[in-house]
């Protein structure tokens, strides 16, 4: 004799990315061996609930399912030493080690991420295997350099089957997976679903905007990738994490209004490093934000966070004032902050890369 035990929800879905439908452990049957998943844009009939059949419709839509994936509980009370930390690891597009304030910059541009590193492993000397986006960010989630990976210059993987990402391993140890690589945008695709860097993330969202429609009033930049990521670790509070993030607010700052007042003397006619670094101070923020939610979320405070960049922009680099990507000191030279809960801070060694 089998039994049957059915679930239905209603779920919104994103057009630009993934949305999640989760069911508790105390919902699923002792005993249950297997799981079938049906979906349909209307409501189904009151019907359906009394018997194990479902109607047939042909709506000519279509999704892409993943999962089901089966999650670690974590436990009400927080006890650090005997948890598996959850781990958040975000990589900021053209930041320079040299325009941290910590690290002896001039202007205060990063109060934030200071405050961060008076807790953390701090790297002053760490180096990005290359100043692009794709390369680095696969670095990151492989620890293997592009010249392997596959994303370099104007080859964007996919990432070949032999290789495994962290988000994969952690996956099969329970963790709760998502990205955001903020890889869609109007001038153009980079870290979008299908090249292999989505493996093992079970949210995959790419999507990003620099700066809000003509004639609308809606919020644009990192700051909205941010505030999905504080909404989804607060939507989770019983699943240990990985969460990635790569952030592009500072890849090409032009002047908005959401960096004022910022370091910029006249907005008619704005100084390129100006705007960074005004643009800088506001993401700092942005991430000072993510990182109290972080804190304040159940099981916070055993979060290990790791900030770091994918390249810096070099403004030493070039007369005209202008910044430039290349295989300079200020464009490679990247930071890397490391919180672990419970460890003290220590010497790091002298020179890292990111594969490290």
């Amino acid at each position: 004799h089998t039994q049957t035990h059915a679930q239905t929800r209603a779920l919104e879905l994103d057009q630009n990315g993934w949305a999640e439908f989760c069911i508790s452990r105390d919902e699923i049957p002792a005993h249950a061996k297997k799981c079938s998943i049906m979906w349909s844009s209307r409501k189904p009939p009151g019907w359906t609930k009394l018997v194990p059949l479902q109607p047939v419709v042909r709506s000519g839509l279509k999704t892409l399912l993943s999962g089901p994936f089966v999650h670690e509980q974590r436990p009400q009370k927080e006890e650090p030493n005997d948890i598996t930390p959850s781990i958040l690891l975000i990589a900021v597009e053209g930041l320079a080690a040299e325009h941290l304030s910590g690290l002896g910059y001039k202007r205060s541009t990063t109060p934030a991420l200071d405050r961060i590193a008076q807790y953390s492993i701090e790297y002053a000397n760490a180096y990005t295997p290359a100043p692009e986006s794709p390369a680095a960010c696969m670095t990151l989630l492989t620890g293997l350099n592009p010249l392997r990976h596959g994303f370099l210059s104007k080859h964007d993987g996919p990432l070949p089957d032999k290789f495994e990402t962290i988000a994969a391993v952690l996956q099969r140890r329970g963790y709760a997976t998502a990205a955001f690589s903020e890889g869609e945008a109007d001038d153009g695709k980079a870290l979008t679903f299908g090249r292999g860097c989505e493996r093992g993330f079970e949210l995959f969202d790419a999507s990003y905007r620099a700066a809000p429609r003509e004639g609308k009033e809606e919020p644009a930049g990192s700051a909205v990738t941010l505030a999905k990521i504080g909404d989804w670790i607060e939507e989770n509070p019983s699943r240990k994490y990985f969460v990635f993030a790569r952030l592009r607010e500072l890849e090409n700052p032009r002047w908005h209004e959401r960096y004022s007042p910022g370091f910029v003397a006249n907005a008619a006619a704005p100084v390129a490093i100006d705007v960074y670094d005004s643009a800088l101070a506001y993401l700092d923020r942005n991430i000072g934000d993510l990182i109290k939610r972080v804190r304040t979320a159940p099981n916070g405070k055993s979060t290990c966070i790791v900030i770091t960049s994918t390249y810096g922009l070099d403004f030493l680099a070039s007369t005209s004032g202008l910044p430039t990507v290349g295989l300079s000191e200020g464009a490679l030279r990247v930071p890397v902050l490391i919180h672990i809960p419970g460890m003290e801070k220590a010497a790091p060694p002298t020179i890292i890369a990111l594969e490290d």
